[in-house]
């Protein structure tokens, strides 16, 4: 059974994509994942001039006519906002901007009105303030990616996974039938590539991974990351250094790993369940029970627990 590899730069990312099947998959098949994936960034990235977002974010206040795309990546980053209660907000983007991480040049204007965007009776949009689509965006992107390779392979597919700089969907088996074999890095330990192992097969599940430890860079001497509380308008002060999150599609476990971290400080804030592991600076890790199957090993560095 043919296995075939495909590794491109993407969204600040390397993306890897495996797809073992029974027949060999065309080069133009291969190639236009890439190409679409570049399509997609073209239309949601904030840091191009020429983005469709990036317009968005500087026509405030007016009603906009949006691609099929940008329409739908929109309804699912308003549907996750509620479903997180405010825990998930990409208005965060005037505070990244704030603490010196820029994309191209926005209006800076700040609102927090009780909705995102408005929509009227023509599929338009209005905007009242810049939002942000990185982390989002990239869970999106890998979901369009897997429903690409679903539809072209059809029922020739043994298995396949796509990791988009650690947002991650697994389906099925290796060509051998073995499981898939995924790794957690280890945040604390430097001389240790890992901190878990896990063994993952079956239907499709998306793995995505947040940390405060990777983007992170000085802002009037001291050091910030991405990681915005919405509530405080700063970046995330708790212990957690790492959140994976496990769910039906990237987008889902994308912003679930993100607001795990805001969950921690908003003590009163109570998320929608899912399969989680966190890694805090006590060298803790604290994995949901549901992952218990899975789990084949794990660093001795490490105290661990089942929540």
């Amino acid at each position: 059974m043919p296995t075939q590899m495909l590794t491109f730069r993407a969204m600040n990312s390397t993306f890897e994509i495996r797809i073992d099947s029974k027949y060999e998959i065309s080069f133009e098949a291969l190639t236009f994942l890439n190409s679409e994936t570049e399509r997609l960034e073209q239309i949601m990235s904030r840091f191009r001039e020429t983005s469709e977002l990036t317009f968005l974010n500087r026509k405030l206040h007016k009603w906009n006519t949006i691609t099929e795309i940008m329409l739908d990546v929109l309804k699912r980053t308003e549907e996750k906002w509620v479903e997180m209660k405010g825990a998930f907000d990409p208005r965060v983007l005037a505070d990244l901007v704030q603490l010196g991480y820029s994309g191209v040049e926005v209006s800076q204007y700040q609102s927090r009105d009780h909705f995102l965007f408005e929509w009227n009776n023509e599929g338009q949009v209005k905007f009242s303030t810049p939002i942000d689509l990185g982390g989002i965006g990239k869970g999106y992107t890998v979901d369009y990616l897997s429903n690409l390779i679903e539809r072209e392979c059809k029922n020739d597919l043994t298995g396949y996974f796509i990791n988009g700089g650690g947002d991650m969907i697994i389906y099925g088996t290796q060509e051998d039938g073995s499981p898939w074999n995924i790794g957690v890095e280890d945040p604390i330990h430097s001389e240790n590539d890992l901190s878990m192992a896990l063994s993952i097969s079956g239907k499709k599940t998306a793995i995505c991974t947040s940390a405060v430890w990777k983007n992170k860079w000085k802002h009037k001497n001291q050091t910030v990351h991405h990681l915005i509380n919405p509530w405080t308008k700063l970046p995330y002060q708790g212990n957690i250094v790492s959140a994976t999150a496990f769910g039906k599609t990237c987008v889902d476990a994308e912003v679930y790993a993100k607001c795990l971290f805001i969950q921690d400080e908003q003590k009163n804030l109570t998320l929608p369940f899912l399969p989680y592991i966190l890694i805090n600076n006590q060298k803790e890790i604290l994995c949901s029970n549901k992952l218990n199957s899975n789990i084949t090993w794990i660093f001795s560095g490490f105290r661990f627990s089942f929540e």
